[in-house]
């Protein structure tokens, strides 16, 4: 074996190593942004509303509804403040805590919460449509597959709501999300992920791309490799 195919061979099977590890995880400390996880710093303009519902024998009653004001601290220190909405309609927040990027919802789960949020981001202004995101994104996340996406029947079920009109946007805009009027878009939203709490859903934080361990060490041996090729043409 010359040279140059064994530095080729060492570079093949390096490349070979590193797509079969896993990539590192990126993870983010979440806190509240204020003492009120729902209002601004003075406790005002909440972005919530009321609401009961019940899912395979399990209900909640007139628990808070909408959007949280957090802060994500990630790997370099750096925070950044963002709008979350809950994806577990039946786990308490614990929070402060350290989350991470990902989520195990199936693809068509996750396009029909990006569709939701390509049509309805923009519009989060106000109580009753952060209420309303709210809503939709639990009835996306929860209804089985198959099911029209319905606050009032299948698997997930809204039972009262403190904002009517909350119900009604929330309605029409799985409507458009089950018609097709809003279309998923690539990377517009971040699912961050823990153990026994709610997971997180946000349009405001671009998920990050892990470099999977030891791509380094790959783009060394190409470099070697490039470089000892070079050496042989001289």
């Amino acid at each position: 074996m010359t040279f140059l195919r064994a530095i080729a061979t060492c570079a093949l099977l390096g490349a070979a190593t590193l797509s079969s590890a896993p990539a590192m995880a990126a993870t983010m400390d979440v806190t509240p942004e204020h003492s009120s996880i729902f209002g601004d710093a003075a406790g005002q303009n909440a972005m919530r509303i009321r609401a009961s519902y019940e899912m395979g024998g399990l209900s909640r009653v007139k628990v808070l509804a909408g959007a949280f004001r957090l802060i994500g601290t990630d790997e370099a220190g750096d925070k950044h403040p963002f709008l979350a909405f809950c994806l577990s309609p039946f786990e308490w927040l614990r929070l402060p805590l350290q989350y991470t990027f990902g989520t195990d919802l199936s693809a068509p789960v996750v396009n029909r919460l990006s569709a939701l949020v390509n049509g309805a981001w923009d519009k989060l202004a106000s109580a009753t449509a952060a209420g309303a995101f709210q809503l939709a994104a639990w009835e996306i996340v929860s209804e089985t597959k198959g099911q029209p996406l319905s606050l009032a029947t299948g698997d997930f079920r809204v039972t009262w709501v403190s904002h009517v009109g909350s119900a009604t946007l929330a309605q029409s805009w799985l409507d458009s999300v089950q018609d097709n009027t809003f279309q998923p878009k690539p990377h517009n939203l971040t699912i961050l992920s823990a153990d026994n709490t709610q997971d997180l859903l946000t349009a405001d934080l671009p998920a990050p791309v892990p470099l999977p361990a030891g791509a380094g060490l790959l783009a060394l041996a190409l470099s070697t490799l490039m470089a000892a090729a070079r050496k042989r043409r001289a």
